[in-house]
């Protein structure tokens, strides 16, 4: 073995280096990462990597925290005097010189540096129907269930994350209806590892063990958050579960619950969770050593470089050395004194609040952490163990129903001692019940990318997906899951023909179903056959030549535009960008040979040339290029930090047109259009191929009502990539505003066409066939829609408004109450809700509704135009005119909003009769008016009743 071997072997991220390189420079730094070729260092937060081959001479040495980064000197050992007699006791130990051998040896074993997260598997779904289903009449939710599954094996087996993503809001759909249960939650979350969506994951799997309390929860959420890089996060989660499980049942978790520890200096969980393992897993009748054994290594692993433990860590291994044979759970009360003492040091153990919190749900019972008032008992430490259990009396219902106050907009946190967190919201505070607290909810979501989209709170549950509502894609990579064929025969007379894919399966289409002209295919045979791009599913024919049909079928013209926009991506030197569009390529076509040369030469060309440390190493610093601007602009975007996305995109001054995109969207995201339409341009000028830009863009076209603009976008994107389900989706949308409602009834087909799955597109659709009273048609849809997700808001809402159209308004009222129950925040099933009761005679409910829903969107035309209604009925003209006024400032030119104000204004004005009117009319009722203050009374009175009258 030579000196440089040596090196790489021993070198390890705790310890410090000095290297005197072939050239006579020194570099002395701590040790960042090392393998067998280079070495990263980090001194003062410069950065160095150096090549082993540079090397001429090293010393190694551990690292010291507590000082600062300096030159390497030799590690002092404190003296001390020798008492045989007392050298059990901690206090006053034998504190003989540590040295590192010492360490090294007590080490042996233990080894986390072997670890490697790859290496890590986390827990499957739960396959097997809950208990609950077999206890009652619940037929559909089974069959959703088992469809659930069915559909996601499906989907696993092909590795169409869409589709899983997709699933795993259906799953949660069906937590809904039993909030008591975690399970569902569970296997969603285990649907987003598979699309390693991990920060969706991880919330999830958390929120399943709220409600079980099974330690595999955490297990999966751990493993999610070490994918992320959600150290914190991860720690917790550790933590819990090793409050659960004994560490040597996972000594592959236990190493990175030390190693992160370690990395964090995160004492405080560590020193209760061992206490824990403690108490829970060693006892005097019991072979405890080798998990004491275990416990006391993590400890002088975690310890040894803390300088101000130093003396302790010198006793602790005397003390081992002295019983070496009698290591056995005699010792743990002192052990466990010995974990106190390391902790004693002022300010060395930080409370985690974190853990504390989820630490709670090991000591309640079903149904019990939601108390507001909780415990009084809890230490002022702020920890979590120890707790007595929370009691229903404690302002909280003990039945399995309030399972639900687990979790309102944001999670209920609590101290230990029961008393609410400041900043965070429960259901029993005055800002939740009147709605204030969904702004702030929102707000609080910068951990995590699109959190407060309106799917997210559909689904009931923080969500962290990859696209937002109008479907904008931060990761930018495409695709709708279609395959790859040969058109080899037609049958121009019937306008049908034939394909068949990669694999030789065949499948018939008709010519209607060819997007685009489908003249040129009817020369097709064997020898002269057309390539495309198809959806499929199973033939509905009876007799049909073939078992599956094409539905659809694309030109591969699509992939080529794809191309086209990647190599425009790597003219800008943008190879990131670039190869993510020719993974959509290859998604469609594996063996497509241009996006499979083209993605190989473009990856080691950006490794070799472009890629930056930052982007390589993951350092943490501030940035000091344009490059380093880029990626924290990125990442604040990713992160859902808007406002600090756009400051890191303005300080960049990067002129890629992916940089303008995501400067772009930050806008957006923030309500800022003018500034989105403005770099979404730039970005199109630059690259007018760009068609994410010009969906986004259409997108902010339509949040400003500029219809045709957005629709003209729209159509942009269908052009290159007639696949974009969501350009159709949004098309659609814009077709029905602009009132063309057979042509958005057909864009919506197209994009059901492209997901069959999209339940919110089939709602929508809906209510378009409702605008036109095809009332039956728009029924179908709902009811297609609540047979695969019974309770998806969107469709009971839709539901509703075919009743109101219908003239049930009670039935009306009550499907639209059940969509709030899963959506609450749902702006326009409120202003629905204020219109039926207002429609129904109760006035006050109404504007009650109506006011919450202002509340939750000030901006929105629609919701001040129902509110005008609704004042108009209840006879208060002067607030329903000025209702309509705010709705025309908002959006100007409504017609319908025009001819309701006006219709106010004419009743405000009230009448004043002439005095002949008034004896006209005391002659024909006979009425006598004898004075003055009786004529001016008898004036009132024909005012009101002619105000009614009219």
């Amino acid at each position: 073995m030579n000196f440089i071997s040596v090196l790489a072997s021993k070198a390890r991220k705790d310890m410090r280096l000095r290297i005197t390189l072939i050239n006579g420079e020194t570099i002395e730094g701590d040790v960042i990462d090392i393998n067998d070729e280079s070495v990263l260092v980090i001194n003062n937060d410069v950065l160095s990597g150096i090549s082993l081959k540079m090397v001429g001479a090293w010393q190694l040495g551990p690292k010291d925290k507590n000082k600062p980064a300096g030159p390497l000197t030799p590690y002092a050992s404190p003296t001390h005097d020798e008492d045989e007699e007392n050298s059990l006791l901690l206090h006053e130990g034998l504190h003989e010189g540590l040295h590192e051998d010492e360490v090294e040896v007590f080490l042996t074993g233990f080894s986390p540096y072997n670890v490697v997260l790859s290496d890590i598997e986390p827990n499957k779904h739960v396959p097997t129907l809950p208990d609950f289903f077999h206890k009652g009449e619940q037929d559909t939710d089974r069959k959703m269930w088992d469809s659930i599954l069915s559909r996601f094996l499906n989907a696993e087996v092909i590795n169409n994350q869409e589709v899983m993503e997709s699933l795993s809001g259906e799953m949660i759909f069906l937590g809904n209806r039993y909030p008591g249960s975690g399970v569902f939650y569970y296997n969603a979350a285990c649907f987003k590892l598979k699309c390693c969506n991990y920060p969706d994951a991880g919330q999830l799997f958390e929120k399943a063990f709220k409600l079980d309390k099974k330690s595999e929860y955490l297990y999966n959420a751990a493993f999610a958050y070490l994918h992320e890089e959600n150290n914190p996060k991860a720690l917790v989660s550790l933590g819990i579960y090793f409050c659960i499980e004994n560490p040597l049942s996972d000594i592959k978790m236990w190493y990175k619950f030390c190693d992160i520890v370690k990395e964090t200096g995160d004492y405080y969980v560590f020193k209760n969770v061992l206490h824990e393992v403690l108490i829970k897993f060693c006892s005097p009748d019991d072979e405890s050593g080798d998990l004491l054994k275990l416990l006391l290594q993590s400890a002088v692993y975690v310890f040894k470089d803390v300088k101000v433990l130093y003396e302790t860590i010198s006793s602790l291994l005397r003390l081992i050395k002295n019983n070496d044979r009698d290591l056995s759970c005699d010792l743990a009360d002192l052990y466990m004194d010995f974990f106190d003492e390391l902790t004693d040091d002022p300010g060395l153990c930080k409370i985690n609040n974190s853990f504390d919190r989820l630490a709670l749900f090991l000591n309640c019972e079903d149904g019990e952490c939601g108390s507001e008032s909780g415990s009084e008992s809890g230490s002022e430490s702020g920890s979590g163990f120890g707790l007595e259990p929370f009691k229903a009396t404690d302002g909280m219902r003990s039945d399995s129903a309030n399972h639900e106050n687990l979790e309102p907009p944001l999670e209920v946190h609590f101290s230990p001692a029961g008393i609410r967190v400041p900043g965070w919201m429960t259901k029993g505070s005055p800002e939740y019940a009147n709605g204030e607290g969904f702004e702030f909810a929102n707000k609080g979501f910068f951990e995590f990318a699109n959190r407060g989209s309106q799917e997210c709170s559909d689904k009931g549950v923080p969500e962290c997906s990859i696209k937002d509502e109008d479907g904008i894609s931060l990761s930018e990579q495409y695709s709708t899951g279609l395959k790859c064929g040969y058109i080899y025969r037609t049958i121009p007379p019937g306008r049908y023909g034939f394909l068949r894919d990669r694999d030789g399966i065949e499948y018939h289409f008709k010519y209607e179903d060819v997007f685009g002209n489908a003249g040129y295919i009817d020369s097709a045979t064997e020898d002269n056959q057309f390539p495309v791009l198809f959806k499929s599913r199973i033939s509905t024919l009876e007799d049909a030549a073939t078992p599956y049909t094409a539905y659809i079928v694309f030109s591969p013209e699509l992939l080529d535009n794809i191309i086209a926009l990647a190599r425009q991506f790597a003219r800008e030197k943008d190879y990131p960008h670039a190869i993510l569009e020719l993974k959509t390529v290859l998604d469609y076509d594996p063996e497509n040979s241009e996006a499979g040369s083209l993605k190989e030469r473009w990856e080691k060309l950006y490794e070799e040339k472009y890629k930056t440390n930052f982007e390589k190493n993951r350092i943490s610093f501030e940035p000091k290029n344009e490059a380093e601007w880029r990626n924290k602009a990125d990442l604040m975007l990713k992160l859902g930090m808007c406002e600090e996305a756009i400051d890191a995109f303005n300080h960049a001054k990067s002129g890629m047109s992916s940089s303008l995109y995501g400067q772009a969207i930050a806008y957006l995201k923030t309500g800022r259009y003018a500034e989105a339409v403005e770099c979404f341009n730039r970005a199109l000028e630059k690259n007018p191929l760009y068609y994410h830009a010009s969906y986004a863009r259409g997108v902010a076209y339509q949040r400003q009502w500029m219809y045709e603009s957005a629709l003209e976008d729209f159509n942009e994107v269908i052009r290159l990539r007639p696949d974009h389900k969501d350009a159709w989706k949004q098309k659609a949308f814009v077709l029905d505003q602009l009132e063309q409602y057979e042509e958005s009834i057909a864009a919506y087909d197209m994009s059901l066409a492209l997901d069959p799955g999209d339940w919110t597109t089939l709602s929508r659709k809906s209510s378009v066939l409702t605008k036109q009273n095809r009332l039956s048609e728009a029924m179908e849809c709902v009811e297609e829609a609540l047979s695969h997700v019974p309770y998806h808001p969107d469709s009971l809402f839709a539901k509703g408004y075919i009743f109101q159209k219908e003239g049930k308004l009670d039935c009306a009222l009550e499907w639209i109450e059940k969509s709030l129950e899963y959506n609450p925040f749902n702006v326009k099933a409120l202003s629905k809700k204020a219109y039926i009761l207002a429609k129904s005679g109760d006035y006050d409910a109404a504007v009650g509704a109506i006011e919450k829903a202002l509340k939750f969107n000030m901006n929105n035309p629609k919701t001040w135009y129902y509110r005008g209604v609704i004042l108009q009925y209840s006879g208060d003209y002067e607030k329903a005119i000025s209702s309509y006024q705010r709705s025309l400032e908002l959006k100007p030119g409504v017609k319908r909003v025009i001819s309701c104000k006006e219709r106010a204004e004419k009743k405000l004005v009230k009448p004043v009769p002439s005095l002949e009117l008034i004896r006209e009319a005391n002659e024909e009722k006979a009425i006598h008016v004898n004075s003055k203050p009786e004529l001016e009374k008898l004036v009132l009175q024909f005012n009101k009743i002619h105000s009614h009258s009219s």
